[in-house]
């Protein structure tokens, strides 16, 4: 079902929080213009307290007045955000003028959210990027960890769950735009971990113009090399999609501690749930095997082999990955992460036994 022009907008409002978006409006003074369609403002007034800075609607023609005393320009809009951008950066050469798709967003890796450098420079790619795809809650994560632990790379989640919000919300989201302000604020001299998740590739496909093939293009124009991570406890993997299905993050491996330990207090999940969980999930890892089919450069990894041997299997990635293998493979002990949140591992076993029961899947 498509959802309404209200619904997207209270739903994009509900989860910005995950950037860490409304934290830096509220650090924002009189020096600051902040550009939103009115349904933006109007929902965001419901949930928030208002803003310090100054606050404007593009009219009908598109155009917006800055007044004198304006330091700084952040535009959001559902239509016509790199547009305008572009307009008041040649109207205001002398301000630091920012497009909240492609410029805030791609910086939001990191609470709370933070405006970049601003540059006009063409973006320049990052030397090496690894592409970690996955499903939710398959902890892949865990993978990402693994290759930082061991200098391998640093793991960042351009793609995270308020991502999928804005892709409902906004009508024009350019994929590829986005993609050059991820190489703007991030480029480097050190390997990029990109982790794209299904929801995400799915929201992609649903509410932009890009294709599979699109899409499979684009990574083999970017040299990526993708390591797909799939996990065959499926059953916990779907009970883990519903403990985080509102959160943030979609593994321990990428939680705070303090968020790691309120995840334990519920874990009691409906049957219902689960099994559309599992049906996201399968569906998901059919998109994964049709995308990557046109890729040349793809490692899969199951999670579970992954955690039975992680030196082999980090020693075999630095090969694929054409990076020196560490002398010294440091290992993060999987199930010890588990175990520490509060008993969650024993938690799990009376829900998984029940679900177990219920759906049939008696394992001998």
């Amino acid at each position: 079902m498509v959802a309404t022009q209200n619904e997207s907008t209270v739903r994009l409002i509900n989860n910005l929080g995950m950037w860490g978006w409304p934290h830096l409006l509220n650090r924002f003074g009189e020096d600051v213009l902040f550009i939103a369609d009115q349904c933006f403002f109007t929902e965001y007034y419901r949930k928030r307290d208002q803003l310090a800075c100054k606050t404007a609607t593009p009219g009908k023609d598109g155009a917006v007045t800055v007044d004198s005393g304006i330091n700084t320009v952040l535009v959001f809009l559902k239509r016509g955000e790199h547009r305008l951008v572009r307009r008041l950066r040649r109207q205001h050469p002398d301000l630091a003028i920012y497009s909240a798709q492609y410029d805030l967003a791609p910086n939001s890796t990191g609470w709370p959210a933070k405006l970049p450098p601003v540059t006009m420079e063409k973006p320049a790619q990052p030397n090496d990027i690894f592409l970690l795809l996955s499903t939710p809650c398959s902890d892949a994560e865990y993978l990402g960890n693994l290759l930082e632990a061991n200098a391998m790379g640093t793991p960042k989640s351009f793609f995270g769950r308020p991502l999928v919000n804005l892709l409902e919300y906004v009508e024009d989201f350019e994929f590829y735009r986005y993609l050059e302000g991820v190489a703007r604020v991030n480029g480097g001299d050190s390997p990029l971990v990109v982790q794209l998740q299904t929801d995400v590739i799915q929201a992609l496909l649903t509410q932009t113009v890009v294709s599979p093939k699109r899409l499979s293009r684009l990574m083999n124009g970017l040299n990526c090399r993708v390591i797909h991570v799939r996990r065959q406890d499926k059953l916990s993997q779907s009970v883990l999609m519903d403990l985080m299905q509102k959160k943030h993050a979609r593994s321990i491996w990428s939680m705070s501690p303090a968020k790691q330990r309120a995840l334990a207090k519920n874990v009691n999940v409906p049957l219902q749930r689960v099994v559309r969980h599992l049906q996201d999930i399968n569906t998901g890892e059919e998109q994964i095997d049709a995308l990557a089919a046109d890729l040349p450069q793809v490692a899969r990894i199951e999670l579970e082999q992954l955690v039975e041997q992680p030196e082999k299997t980090v020693r075999e990635l630095a090969k694929f990955l054409d990076q020196p293998a560490p002398e010294h493979v440091d290992i993060l002990d999987y199930h010890a992460q588990y175990r520490a949140l509060d008993g969650i591992a024993d938690k799990l076993k009376p829900a998984m036994r029940e679900i177990v029961d219920r759906l049939g899947l008696h394992i001998v």
